[in-house]
């Protein structure tokens, strides 16, 4: 991103020399295995291409043009996180054997939250009841009108827009594909002769 997004990579490299200052000086004062890691603060960096619009919205401005920035946007390190959840985990002994991480515990923004975490069992996803309050659309863009896409689509009209489904593995997940559960679905190796058909030219048709 740092070749789209304006000013990320001056950013970028400003972090990363200020880090690489407070870890030697961390390192110093407890020593060279210490396993804590630094917080910075954020805040009193700007990023030139980012502004806050609101208190639900955020501006990105990118150089050039690039039609896949879209799809960026939906990644999940583009959600915004509060500062005060980041000072939370970067505090000393967190991660010390006891995997209190933001990975494992995030703070997010959507309309759903998990309840209940354990990654060998289904996650307990319930309704954040701090959420601001968006859903699906009860319309279709100009050129594709609800009434003329899908039933399915109607019918999730008003509904809240995030949605939680986990497959651990890729074949049950592909069976799922193929009976309509999804959307899309990877090709696993086993799978492969069932979703490709190759010609005579070995050429997939």
């Amino acid at each position: 991103m740092t070749d789209y997004i304006v000013g990320l990579k001056e950013v970028g490299d400003r972090l990363k020399r200020d880090n690489d200052t407070l870890v030697a000086e961390q390192q110093k004062r407890y020593g060279a295995s210490d396993p804590g890691r630094p917080w910075i603060d954020l805040r009193s960096y700007e990023l030139s291409g980012v502004k806050a619009v609101d208190r639900y919205t955020y501006r990105v401005r990118i150089k050039g043009k690039y039609p896949q920035f879209v799809y960026w946007l939906a990644m999940p390190f583009f959600a915004p996180v509060p500062w005060e959840a980041d000072r939370f985990y970067s505090q000393r002994g967190m991660n010390d054997g006891r995997n209190l991480t933001l990975d494992s515990y995030p703070v997010g923004t959507g309309a759903y939250m998990i309840s209940q975490y354990d990654p060998n069992f289904p996650h307990d996803a319930r309704r954040d009841p701090n959420f601001h309050g968006e859903t699906y659309p009860a319309e279709g863009a100009p050129a594709t009108p609800l009434q003329d896409c899908s039933p399915t689509r109607a019918a999730d009209a008003f509904h809240p827009t995030h949605r939680l489904h986990a497959e651990k593995e890729s074949i049950p997940l592909w069976n799922k594909f193929l009976q309509g559960y999804y959307d899309n679905a990877g090709i696993a190796s086993d799978n492969f002769d069932q979703a490709v058909r190759a010609g005579v030219g070995g050429r997939p048709w």
